[in-house]
């Protein structure tokens, strides 16, 4: 009896956690299947993934300016854990956490870990003055669209 009740109180808690997981992955997807509804979310959703494939790649080249030789899969591989390690708290820059990671999983897929350090830095350094590239001048024209400051009324 004791083991039937516990099964039946294990079943209601399976069924409440599972309910309320269904609950938080509709929510999560729900944006994702709206992006693809219009032709300019369409649109951002392609650009997206080339940019992660561009990403990728950049990854397996670096690898062989670093010594390592990554195939296509393992810079994704790379690329995905070592991006996942960037959203834990860090310095600004996300210097340690992005390189720590990173060494990590090139050292468990074998690579040695000299040159997987280098492989991180550079890559790090590679996104960082990418995006810096980028952001001036996208800076530079949204503060030429920006509307002057009204004045103030005074009462």
């Amino acid at each position: 009896v004791l083991v039937g009740l516990g099964l039946a109180l294990a079943a209601g808690i399976v069924l409440v956690v599972t309910h309320r997981l269904r609950g938080v992955v509709h929510a999560v997807l729900a944006p994702s299947r709206d992006l693809l509804r219009t032709r300019r979310g369409a649109a951002l959703f392609g650009l997206s993934i080339l940019l992660w494939l561009a990403e990728g790649s950049v990854y397996a080249i670096l690898g062989s300016v670093a010594g390592l030789h990554l195939s296509l899969a393992d810079g994704f591989y790379v690329m995905a854990l070592a991006n996942l390690a960037a959203m834990i708290p860090a310095a600004p820059g996300y210097v340690g956490t992005y390189e720590f990671f990173g060494r990590q999983v090139l050292s468990v897929m074998g690579f040695p870990k000299g040159p997987s350090i280098t492989l991180i830095v550079l890559m790090h350094f590679f996104q960082l003055l990418t995006l810096a590239v980028m952001a001036v001048p996208a800076i530079i024209v949204l503060a030429r669209r920006r509307p002057p400051d009204e004045p103030e009324e005074q009462p």
